[in-house]
């Protein structure tokens, strides 16, 4: 648990847990730095577009996309999504980015933030995430950002939104 963020030890012994508050509000929160740091780190200088990752998490979405979302358990899709924006930060260069992606990774699950089995807007984000990696092998960072953030954007209520 100390790993995932979720509990700390304490200076003298034990442990506290990590404070969430109100959900809908943390869930917000933790939508809102997402939105924030994902677009920047491709964009920021450091960036490294690394063809071969980018080429086989492509591959690992088509095959979700093929036939992953009727074979694949709903950890499995999930993991494979988590697993692309991890990988795309860790092309920023800028370790910073990816530890605070991976702590508002633990975070969101700390906070229950709506994964739950949604076959349909799994697709759209795989779609979304195809969409970004193509942009990231044409070179073209810029609109990989934009897409980013409007992958990342927050959705209506009742309407799938981005992971």
């Amino acid at each position: 648990m100390e790993r995932e963020g979720w509990a700390e030890r304490r200076a003298g012994r034990g442990w506290s847990l990590a404070a969430i508050g109100d959900k809908t509000e943390a869930c917000r929160e933790i939508l809102e730095a997402h939105r924030t740091i994902e677009p920047a780190g491709i964009l920021s200088a450091g960036f490294k577009v690394d063809k071969p990752t980018l080429r086989a998490c492509r591959a690992r979405h088509s095959l979700v996309l093929d036939r992953g979302l009727i074979t694949m358990d709903r950890a499995e899709v999930s993991s494979n999504l988590t697993d692309f924006h991890v990988k795309v930060m860790a092309m920023s260069g800028n370790r910073f980015y990816v530890q605070t992606l991976q702590r508002l990774i633990s975070l969101r699950s700390l906070a229950d933030c709506g994964h739950r089995e949604d076959r349909g807007r799994d697709e759209i984000r795989c779609l979304q995430h195809v969409g970004i990696l193509d942009a990231l092998l044409d070179d073209d960072r810029r609109r990989a950002g934009e897409l980013m953030r409007s992958h990342l954007e927050p959705v209506p209520a009742g309407r799938p939104s981005a992971d």
